[in-house]
């Protein structure tokens, strides 16, 4: 299987239609495309305007072909005007010579995955709970420690994860271009049992199961750290985000 993350921020004041035209659009065009799975879109928690289009494909080439149609293209148009503005501007100069400025949108990204281990709870999304909670967390990793971090999260992460209120299911992803970087997505009921999983410590505790794989930069600044209450949660090698699913459908 195979994962694609289309990240986006849009404008404050069209936060709300974007959700509606990826309900009643992207949803509905998706369903139509050979290959897709899934499709799903997530809002930050913390940052409203930020969103991501994840979906899941039976393989590389069928999210490909699709990348090349020309409804992707259509979707890419009718996107770019719910874009939020970058800090860049265009300077240019008008027909009578004076200086004309303008905001550059916000250029959407895409980041691809090929999914190496998934707990057997799948679908990802019951029709009775629409808003459930993700935790997106990336990790840059040891090339050579790849099939060990298999390993390990197939055969201690998954099962622990099942005991653990409100987790339905996870996923351990490598990606495409950036062969030392690794997600692991979690999803779960609701915001409390994502917050509690936190709060109880198994969070850590499962996480110093992985460690021996992390790049040699994280341990370095985990010991500049140990004096810090916490773990840093955001570095160049380990981040944690967190989005609610405030749409989504999988494809039979």
């Amino acid at each position: 299987m195979y994962l694609r993350l289309f990240k986006l921020k849009v404008k404050t004041e069209f936060a709300s239609r974007y959700i509606d035209f990826y309900k009643n659009k992207v949803i509905q065009e998706l369903h139509k495309v050979s290959g897709c799975q899934f499709a799903g879109l997530l809002e930050n928690r913390t940052d409203k305007n930020r969103f991501i289009s994840m979906t899941f494909w039976d393989n590389p080439q069928s999210a490909a072909a699709y990348e090349k149609s020309d409804l992707y293209k259509q979707l890419l148009k009718e996107n770019e005007s719910f874009l939020a503005e970058s800090s860049e501007w265009n300077i240019q100069l008008s027909d009578d010579l004076n200086i004309q400025y303008e905001p550059v949108p916000q250029e959407p990204s895409v980041a691809k995955y090929s999914v190496k281990v998934q707990s057997d709870s799948y679908p990802l999304i019951p029709a009775e709970l629409p808003e459930l909670h993700i935790r997106i967390l990336s990790i840059k990793i040891q090339p050579e420690k790849m099939q060990d971090l298999e390993n390990i999260y197939k055969e201690q992460i998954i099962p622990a994860l099942k005991n653990v209120k409100g987790c339905r299911y996870a996923l351990l992803t490598e990606s495409i271009s950036e062969k030392d970087e690794v997600l692991s997505i979690t999803v779960w009921n609701n915001r409390a049992d994502a917050d509690n999983y936190e709060k109880s410590g198994r969070f850590k505790t499962l996480l110093s199961k992985l460690e021996h794989t992390f790049f040699p930069l994280y341990h370095w600044k985990m010991a500049l750290d140990a004096q810090k209450e916490g773990l840093a949660y955001t570095s160049a090698d380990l981040s944690l985000e967190q989005y609610i699913m405030v749409a989504g459908k999988q494809f039979l």
